[in-house]
């Protein structure tokens, strides 16, 4: 029995009229209008969703078209979401770290790197212990493996636990019930491509974003203005710059993951080279700031640095196919911020691409017995360094 409209029907009563009955008629018409709605909607979920497992753009499965990552550098590198289908491909050569990794390319790599010929980066920005976990343990058991270059940035000083929340970590997990988190905009314009035989590409990661920023940023170190305020920096932080950390090895236990990787890596034969970030000597006084220094524990930037590649070099000394690499102590890189777009990170691919020749030559490559004269001289530099752009203040006579 339908109810009846009071308003209405006092109204059709005042007139003389019946009053007007909605029937079950009326109201399922609306209903079923709502319900088609909703189930084409349904279907479309349930489709793309079919479309995505069957595509398999993550590579969860094995059983998707084989995805073609062909670009020589990415913006907002697609490393976390293509390590299921880097490491089940031929690649030899592979970079694991953060941002002070990004520039390195892969091309670069097969050319100045001896055996290389398949390489990719699979650095991303501001990694995090828990993430990079998955990261390495992927990279362990990548078929083909002859090389890895892990940079030993400041993610190792952070607390084990810690995750990048963007991390797709669901896709690294043995829990099949969380695979359909996959299935969203990226995954279906990935499994488009796949279809298609394009390439494997979203806008995100179109590398020219990236680069715009960096000249944007660059051009702000490029006046004299900012060379004026680091060098004020600098005047100010003289006396502090080489003071002594507070802490110790043991309260660095992320460490421990790079044992563990050199260990795995060594046991497959695979090289492993730990690359220090060249960071230019203007950071030493610069993350003096209150946001690095809370990476630092509110430890001296430079100690804490150095407490961190004595602790990794202490870590994978045991290890034979383990090399450390400190290129910190190339003045016309480390020296010069014409390099950086901050000082931490390097503008353009110059510099990183002398650092891969640097490296297969081991020039700079550090071991126990080298490690003190390394840190003595670089701490020596870094104590009398007075902030130098070629670009601004024009070549030095050394």
């Amino acid at each position: 029995m339908t109810k009846a409209d009071p308003v209405n029907d006092t109204a059709a009563i005042e007139l003389g009229q019946k009053p007007e009955r909605r029937g079950w008629r009326a109201r399922f018409t609306g209903r079923r209008s709502y319900l088609v709605v909703l189930g084409a909607l349904f279907s479309f979920v349930l489709l793309v969703c079919a479309f995505v497992t069957a595509m398999d753009p993550y590579n969860l499965y094995g059983w998707g078209p084989k995805a073609k990552l062909v670009r020589d550098h990415y913006e907002n590198s697609p490393g976390p979401w293509v390590l299921n289908i880097v490491t089940a491909e031929d690649y030899d050569t592979l970079m694991v770290g953060g941002s002070t990794a990004l520039n390195f390319l892969p091309s670069d790599m097969q050319k100045f790197l001896a055996g290389t010929k398949h390489a990719f980066n699979l650095a991303y920005a501001a990694p995090r212990p828990r993430d990079l976990q998955i990261v390495m343990s992927k990279v362990e058991s990548a078929k083909g493996l002859r090389r890895v270059l892990l940079m030993l940035d400041v993610t190792f000083l952070l607390p084990e636990e810690e995750n990048r929340l963007q991390f797709p970590d669901f896709l690294y997990d043995r829990d099949p019930t969380n695979d359909l988190r996959a299935a969203d905009t990226r995954s279906l314009q990935l499994s488009l491509h796949l279809l298609t035989g394009t390439e494997f590409v979203v806008s995100d990661w179109d590398a020219s974003r990236r680069q715009t920023g960096q000249v944007a940023r660059y051009q702000l170190t490029e006046r004299t203005e900012y060379l004026n305020k680091a060098r004020s920096i600098i005047a100010r932080r003289k006396a502090d710059v080489a003071a002594p950390t507070a802490l110790t090895c043991s309260d660095l236990p992320a460490v421990g993951m790079i044992h563990d990787f050199a260990r795995d890596l060594n046991a497959r034969g695979v090289r492993l080279d730990i690359v220090v970030p060249a960071y230019s000597y203007y950071l030493y006084y610069d993350w003096f700031n209150p946001i690095a220094m809370t990476v630092t524990r509110q430890n001296p930037p430079f100690a804490t640095l150095i407490l961190l590649r004595r602790c990794a070099l202490l870590a994978t000394s045991e290890f034979r196919n383990a090399h450390f690499h400190a290129v910190d102590l190339e003045r016309k890189i480390t020296e010069d911020m014409a390099n950086y777009y901050d000082s931490a990170h390097f503008y353009g691919t110059d510099a990183t691409a002398q650092i891969l020749k640097i490296i297969d030559a081991g020039r700079d490559e550090v071991n126990l017995g080298s490690f003190d004269a390394y840190v003595t001289e670089l701490r020596r530099r870094v104590a009398k360094y007075e902030y130098y752009d070629s670009r601004l203040q024009g070549p030095r006579d050394d």
